[in-house]
């Protein structure tokens, strides 16, 4: 809490001088603290340092001498470029990756209808084949009643 009240009047300070109470706050602060006094002390001392450091002049051509340090190639392709040739690649690219995308579908497409010709197909010849069970209509009703008769007993156990 110290430090933080510390450094609001410290940065009070760099704008301003401190007002009487502010002084007393700060003295309160600083008289038990050495360490904080020579860190108040250092940061004016800096303070202090820095202001009497002349700005730096800029001239008044800046621009105009950076711009004289860019290639003169650069100007020339960037007034006089496509705009899309830093893109091309990246075009390239996708295309790429459409097409090879396009084809793996097509090849899916032609797989699966050739499944579905091949299962036509096996069904076709299945049904071709006579069998004795489909065609026998009395073996088909003696099973019936073996199974009506489980469930009756089924239906009896649990009752």
């Amino acid at each position: 809490m110290k430090e933080l009240e510390l450094d609001t009047l410290l940065d009070i300070a760099r704008r301003r001088p401190l007002a009487t109470r502010e002084q007393q706050r700060r003295e309160l602060l600083l008289e038990n603290d050495p360490e904080a006094r020579e860190y108040w002390e250092e940061e004016l001392a800096l303070d202090h340092c820095l202001q009497t450091i002349p700005d730096a002049s800029v001239s008044s051509n800046f621009t105009a001498q950076v711009l004289a340090q860019v290639p003169v190639e650069s100007r020339v392709r960037s007034q006089h470029g496509l705009p899309f040739l830093p893109w091309r690649p990246r075009m390239v690219l996708a295309g790429l990756f459409l097409v090879v995308g396009l084809l793996s579908l097509r090849t899916y497409f032609l797989r699966d209808q050739a499944h579905i010709v091949d299962t036509a197909a096996t069904l076709a010849e299945v049904s071709e084949l006579p069998t004795l069970q489909l065609l026998d209509f009395e073996s088909i009703q003696l099973l019936q009643p073996a199974a009506g008769d489980a469930d009756i007993e089924l239906l009896a156990a649990l009752e």
